[in-house]
């Protein structure tokens, strides 16, 4: 198998898991009196020298998120707790997830795991990662 067979392989065994993981969180999550189920937002965006993804974590602290990077997946980990207590209040609606969360982002080969940098701020987690050298498109390339 080729190397782009087996990168399209591992992108698709990915997405199966996470599909797999999201509808399973959103079937129980329909059960009357549950709670919706919190899945972060996510954008992956690629620059000629950095990969950089962001992530939606609203009303959530820099103390509630784990983030670990192991073989070019980016894992976002973290509880979102619930500000008002289910047996003081009657919702008439209820769309605003909370409980623990899990997303994995698979990114493009080359990156650099040394140079990984986070921030947090207004509710959205950067990440930044350089590219490795290999990577960087080439800005002067000579004719003969």
């Amino acid at each position: 198998m080729t190397e782009f067979a087996q990168n399209i392989d591992k992108q698709l065994n990915r997405l199966g898991k996470e599909f797999q993981s999201v509808f399973n969180k959103f079937a129980s999550g329909i059960r009357e009196g549950t709670e919706p189920v919190f899945y972060p937002a996510a954008d992956v965006v690629e620059r000629d020298e950095t990969i950089m993804t962001l992530i939606d974590l609203p009303g959530m602290t820099k103390e509630d998120i784990k983030l670990s990077f192991v073989e070019g997946e980016l894992r976002v980990e973290g509880n979102r707790k619930s500000e008002l207590k289910e047996d003081t209040v009657t919702f008439s609606m209820r769309e605003r997830g909370s409980g623990e969360f899990s997303r994995t982002l698979t990114l493009p080969e080359g990156v650099d795991e040394k140079s990984i940098k986070a921030k947090f701020t207004n509710g959205v987690l950067k990440v930044t990662i350089s590219k490795t050298e290999a990577r960087k498109p080439k800005t002067s390339i000579s004719i003969e």
